[in-house]
């Protein structure tokens, strides 16, 4: 998952987001608290859940400019990246931040609620 900060800075003004949802077909609890710690990231306009196994339909749909995804990623193994590159978009890989990922953050919201 990315660095939320390193995500801001890659963020433009209204941008969408998208989160895979934790069950195909169901938005879980867990998967609605990683869409509001997306959601609160400056520059984030909206949240889209998606429930199929890649998020591949949503990105040729959107067409964006950027697409963001974690340190754990190479470039050439992200979905959407030809679709997003061929648009004339860019793909960011940003560094990983131990203990500050979306789904940590959302499980810390979780139990302290």
């Amino acid at each position: 998952e990315p660095n939320l900060d390193e995500a801001e800075k890659a963020a433009k003004e209204g941008v969408p987001a998208a989160e895979a949802g934790d069950k195909k077909g169901a938005e879980t609890s867990g998967a609605k608290y990683r869409a509001a710690v997306l959601a609160s990231i400056v520059g984030v306009g909206y949240v889209v859940l998606f429930d199929e196994e890649t998020p591949l339909r949503l990105i040729q749909e959107l067409k964006p400019d950027v697409l963001v995804k974690g340190g754990d990623y190479r470039p050439e193994n992200v979905v959407g990246r030809d679709v997003v590159v061929s648009a004339g978009g860019e793909v960011h890989i940003v560094p990983l931040l131990p203990g500050h990922s979306s789904s940590q953050i959302a499980e810390r919201i979780r139990e302290a609620g």
